[in-house]
């Protein structure tokens, strides 16, 4: 939200604090889908006590795009792309994983005020490292970008995912 206010404080009044328009994309749907999977297959995984599936997993991803206003085109690619990244996901994990102390955290709950300015965000997910130490994962569905892009010191990106790490400090 800070960087839509920084960028352009009407279109921050329209789509931040009014809420209008927003118009959803093959990119913003595709991202909620991937989102809601990784979700559920988590939510599973407590609920069984055990993880569950990479087919699990998958079948969440496609009935979550197969219901999304996309063209067959758009379909077909998103369905491609989130079974593979959802395959190198899950190969990711070991049975022994912990499970996550929250997902989809909603900060509205806690609060939060920086003079007299809410503060509100949405972590994907919450880990315990230690019992001193977490980690925030925040799933990104956009092309990778390196440190320095991250760091807005290569030209051309912005410094959106930055300020964004910055605030999650």
């Amino acid at each position: 939200d800070l960087s839509k206010f920084i960028t352009s404080p009407d279109n921050f009044f329209q789509t931040v604090l009014l809420r209008y328009p927003f118009e959803d994309t093959p990119k913003t749907l595709f991202g909620t889908c991937y989102h809601g999977a990784l979700e559920d297959f988590y939510i599973q995984w407590k609920a069984g006590k055990q993880m569950p599936s990479l087919e699990f997993l998958q079948e969440k991803f496609v009935r979550k795009i197969l219901v999304q206003p996309l063209t067959k085109e758009h379909k077909n690619d998103a369905l491609e792309r989130g079974k593979k990244w959802l395959n190198g996901f899950y190969e990711l994990l070991q049975p022994t994983d912990k499970l996550p102390l929250a997902l989809e955290y909603n900060s509205w709950k806690l609060l939060l005020e920086y003079e007299w300015i809410p503060l509100k965000w949405k972590i994907d997910r919450v880990d315990e490292i230690s019992p001193w130490s977490l980690r925030i994962t925040d799933y990104k569905t956009g092309s990778s970008k390196s440190e320095n892009a991250l760091r807005w010191l290569t030209q051309g990106w912005d410094n959106s995912y930055y300020r964004q790490l910055l605030f999650y400090k």
